[in-house]
C-alpha cells in the first residue's frame, strides 16, 4: 500500500508459484515442521514515488486458515 491505498493484491498457490527450472527452485512442498526463512531481492521500479510502502503476506491452508503471515515496511 502507498498513502493508505492498496496498489496491488494477488494470490498464488505457494507450492506452484515458482516458474523457474526445478534446479533453481527454493520452494519444495510439502514442508516438514520447523523454522524457515526466505529472502528475495527484487528491483523497485524507478517510476514509484518516494514515500513509505507497506506489504503484507499470508499463507493459508486449503480451509483458508492462516498458518503463516509476514509484514514489511520500507521507505523509498
Amino acid at each position: 500500500s502507498y498513502g493508505g491505498k492498496d496498489l496491488y493484491e494477488n494470490q498464488w498457490k505457494f507450492c506452484e508459484m515458482e516458474e523457474e527450472d526445478e534446479e533453481d527452485r527454493w520452494i519444495f512442498c510439502p514442508y516438514k515442521p520447523g523454522s524457515y526463512s526466505w529472502v528475495i531481492s527484487r528491483k523497485i521500479p524507478n517510476y514509484l514515488p518516494k514515500g513509505t510502502y507497506k506489504a503484507t503476506a499470508r499463507l493459508t491452508n486449503e480451509n483458508e486458515d492462516v498458518i503463516l503471515c509476514g509484514f514489511a515496511e520500507f521507505v523509498l
